[in-house]
């Protein structure tokens, strides 16, 4: 390879590098919106359950708590729909600053109105952000206009820009776009074999780095498809997420001889980290021998959401994160199923596999693990 040639490539994979960055920027704002919106969702709908009614758009035209109900239904549910408008704000905002954010707002929701979703979003937030950065770099003024600059120069440039591809140039070749996704891949997660294609990449994507990295990508895609109104694969990747963590708390029940004081109560930790659909929890464990642990993560992973495939589960509104959010599926002990039986995998195997006797979980620091509620 020519030395031009090095350079130039080695440019190419940091624009990657630092997109990548701005866009999980953004993801970090996303999902207290999706936490908190399908918790108050998930709430209203048990009530309902409660209460004998399944579908609260029916409590529309009724009084009193029922309407309430209602009410809350239909306010966080804007939450989910708001996704677009957090992405292209914040992507615009990592790369350009404050000047950028305005100009990520309108692209935003203009891509949210216009059906071209968390795509248009992720492009105008980019462009916009970029260009406010440049024009900053680039537009030199004197120092008494230097406020001029920041207020009314560098957010004119990114709401320009924003306008511009949202309203004229990309609003309907992204929608377009949009579409064509959306329809493919509801037809992807209407098949039985690509479903369990799906839970096979989902499944080694969150349990390959328990909340780092890969595991965040995996998350992203399925909350920007979640944020489309395609359901499924967040589905899949919850309970994926919860397997390692519930797998190591039920290998210190069943195993329990095999592991050191310390670790068993670790295991308890897991247990409930598990609940509320933390991966996090699997890691003092995984990190006593990586090599062996990390395959059978995945494999538990795989397995538990394969069986969730198999026995037909699916959600009929946005999924709640955790095992709570079994009230948002219309078949929870089917979920709950395929959770033991991916986090058996690891109860039985793991202790066969790895000695867990040597308190080890002493050498790790709280600082070691890195809580990421998705």
């Amino acid at each position: 390879m020519k030395k031009e040639e090095r350079i130039m490539l080695d440019k190419f994979r940091s624009v990657g590098k630092d997109l990548q960055s701005h866009i999980m920027f953004s993801m970090s704002y996303m999902i207290p919106l999706i936490m908190g919106g399908t918790i108050v969702l998930a709430v209203a709908r048990f009530i309902g359950l409660g209460m004998g009614v399944s579908d609260l758009k029916t409590l529309a035209d009724t009084a009193g708590f029922g309407h309430i109900l209602y009410q809350i239904n239909v306010t966080a549910t804007y939450a989910i729909q708001l996704i677009p408008v957090i992405i292209g704000a914040y992507v615009a905002y990592s790369i350009g600053d404050k000047p950028a954010l305005g100009a990520g707002l309108v692209g935003g929701y203009t891509a949210m109105q216009n059906q071209s979703g968390f795509l248009g979003a992720l492009v105008v937030g980019i462009v916009a952000g970029y260009v406010v950065k440049w024009a900053k770099e680039k537009i030199h003024v004197s120092e008494k206009l230097t406020s001029l600059k920041a207020v009314i120069i560098l957010p004119g440039l990114g709401m320009l820009t924003s306008v511009l591809i949202m309203g004229v140039l990309l609003a309907d070749p992204l929608a377009a776009l949009n579409s064509s996704l959306q329809t493919w891949l509801t037809d992807l997660c209407n098949n039985t074999s690509s479903q369990l294609v799906l839970a096979t990449v989902i499944g080694v994507m969150v349990a390959f780095d328990l909340g780092g990295p890969v595991n965040k990508a995996a998350n992203t895609v399925c909350n920007a498809l979640m944020a489309e109104g395609i359901y499924y694969p967040k589905v899949i990747e919850i309970g994926e997420i919860i397997t390692a963590p519930l797998g190591y708390f039920l290998a210190t029940l069943i195993h329990k001889k095999r592991f050191s004081p310390g670790l068993r109560e670790a295991g308890i930790s897991a247990g409930i980290m598990s609940i509320f659909g933390l991966s996090e929890g699997a890691i003092p464990f995984t990190m006593i021998s990586p090599i062996k642990l990390v395959p059978l993560n995945c494999l538990a992973s795989v397995v538990g959401g394969a069986c969730a495939v198999l026995l037909g589960v699916y959600a009929f509104m946005p999924p709640a994160g955790g095992m709570y959010g079994f009230i948002t599926y219309g078949n929870p002990l089917a979920f709950f199923v395929s959770l033991f039986v991916g986090g058996l995998v690891i109860g039985i195997l793991a202790p066969l596999f790895v000695k867990f006797n040597d308190d080890v979980s002493e050498n790790i620091s709280e600082d070691d693990i890195d809580i990421s509620f998705e």
